[in-house]
């Protein structure tokens, strides 16, 4: 479906931006939407504890507002403030989720929302748009490709996309389960009923659990080829820090046991072989012993739910009604 034509005008649209480093970065993602042909939108920006006065530096561009947090208070807690200042004000139509480290071509952001005009046009209950993002070394390479599906089999997620190749691969628009807030273009309606993103997890998942429960609320997600942002991270990035792989295990574990209560036996064994086969031996072999470290320290912190985290339906109801794939709808297949 070719994205229709979109007034500059209308609909009015919020970006919401987190900056807890990458001062430069963050100065090339604005100028990137300064040289954007819509220019209908405004910018909050969060200077989430940096200690490189991002949001002094970002004062100089008109069209942001900038908030500062003397300390880091995590992915979750900084959308959480996006998403209220979007919602108490008002006046925009669609929230814009964007990462500081992007790079919005000429017409990315017309194109978001031309796809999202054009997906309500049809009538369908429009929760939000992914764009397909690439890596700016490598353009022609997915990070990834709007979105993609949950597998609950596996505890994990399929059809993202990654390393895969632009144009060739995942073409056409197509539904999703979820979407990195890296670029996700929101509606007001999918904003205010969700509900605010879940701040225990502070980093990692926050993002999945988010759009999940908008899913959940009857609204849908979708891709948007069309739409093209960069990612200014390299493809072949090396090993990553051991609080990456520390919050990536456990809100793992937090994420899918939330979701499936009554099996989390089975997804607690599942996660741990594939920790261990896939985390913590190759990191050890490699001589990683810290990352291997965090890995086991967050598969044991995600054995318990947070309290934010406790209060989920049971699986046996909370995964038929309105579910939109049959694979979903039967249940998880653990």
């Amino acid at each position: 479906m070719p994205a229709a034509e979109v007034s500059s005008l209308d609909p009015r649209l919020l970006i919401g931006i987190l900056a807890c480093s990458h001062k430069a970065k963050t100065i090339a993602c604005l100028e990137s939407l300064a040289a954007n042909e819509d220019r209908n939108f405004d910018v909050f920006l969060i200077d989430n504890g940096s200690n490189e006065e991002i949001g002094e530096a970002a004062k100089k561009f008109p069209f942001v507002t900038v908030r500062v947090e003397p300390r880091n208070v995590g992915a979750a807690a900084g959308r959480n403030l996006i998403r209220h200042h979007f919602l108490e004000k008002g006046k925009w139509s669609y929230l814009l989720f964007m990462d500081n480290d992007l790079l919005v071509l000429p017409q990315t952001l017309g194109k978001a929302l031309a796809q999202a005009e054009a997906l309500r046009a049809r009538g369908i209950p429009l929760g939000g748009v992914g764009a397909h993002i690439v890596y700016r070394s490598e353009p022609e390479k997915y990070w990834s490709a709007g979105g993609g599906l949950i597998d609950w089999e596996k505890a994990w997620f399929r059809e993202g996309g990654q390393g895969g190749i632009r144009g060739k691969d995942f073409p056409e628009p197509r539904r999703l389960d979820t979407s990195p807030t890296a670029f996700l273009l929101v509606t007001r309606d999918a904003a205010e009923e969700t509900g605010p993103f879940v701040e225990d997890y502070f980093v990692y998942f926050e993002d999945a659990d988010w759009c999940w429960r908008m899913v959940k609320a009857g609204f849908e997600l979708w891709s948007a080829p069309e739409c093209v942002a960069l990612h200014d991270i390299s493809s072949s990035l090396g090993k990553c820090s051991p609080r990456f792989y520390y919050f990536r295990t456990r809100n793992r574990m937090w994420f899918f046991q939330a979701f499936s209560p009554d099996r989390a036996g089975q997804i607690r064994r599942r996660i741990f072989k594939d920790v261990i086969w896939n985390g913590v031996y190759p990191e050890l072999r490699a001589g990683n012993f810290s990352a291997a470290w965090a890995v086991i320290r967050g598969f044991l912190a995600g054995l318990r739910l947070p309290p934010g985290l406790r209060k989920r339906e049971d699986s046996s109801t909370f995964f038929q009604a309105g579910s939109p794939r049959k694979d979903v709808a039967a249940g998880i297949p653990l």
